[in-house]
């Protein structure tokens, strides 16, 4: 199994499952310069992949994959290529520490949380997407929301909460 983002591979788990079972049966790393390889009994498999490098931990699924005896099946993920978020909070031009949350498009329950600094913005991977953001001063607990920031696969959006 090989897993591919941007037309390139990378690092991510595959679970393999008997077809219909909950338990997985074997697990392994893809890694960029080397496929997960399973030696299975003929049959019939699901295989489950995992991006866990992405907030969200995006997945790709097969389903029913036939294992013949003595046969090699390779098989290729595709996964969708994120885009980067870097959010930096700034009063009078000058950067500061705030607490930034991060929520799909109109959804209550926040999908991750990081701080800006001064030095650095808070920086998260996301899937292609509408976001929500809220940033918080650490100071005086004052929040700005950010609605409807778009994130494009393989880009990097950099916003300023202005306070």
């Amino acid at each position: 199994m090989t897993a591919i983002k941007g037309g390139k591979p990378f690092t991510a788990r595959v679970f393999v499952y008997r077809q219909g079972e909950k338990s997985r049966l074997a697990y392994e790393n893809a890694y960029k310069d080397k496929p997960a390889s399973f030696k299975l009994l003929p049959g019939l498999y699901d295989i489950r992949l995992t991006d866990d490098s992405v907030l969200g931990k995006p997945v790709v699924n097969f389903k029913g994959v036939e294992i013949k005896p003595d046969k090699t099946l390779e098989k290729m993920a595709e996964f969708t290529q994120e885009g980067i978020l870097e959010v930096t909070a700034v009063k009078d031009g000058n950067p500061f520490k705030a607490n930034v949350y991060v929520y799909r498009e109109g959804e209550k329950s926040r999908l991750a949380y990081e701080n800006a600094y001064k030095d650095k913005p808070a920086s998260f991977k996301l899937l292609p997407g509408i976001y929500d953001i809220k940033v918080k001063n650490t100071a005086d607990k004052s929040i700005k929301e950010l609605k409807d920031v778009t994130i494009e696969s393989g880009k990097t959006q950099t916003i300023e909460a202005a306070f």
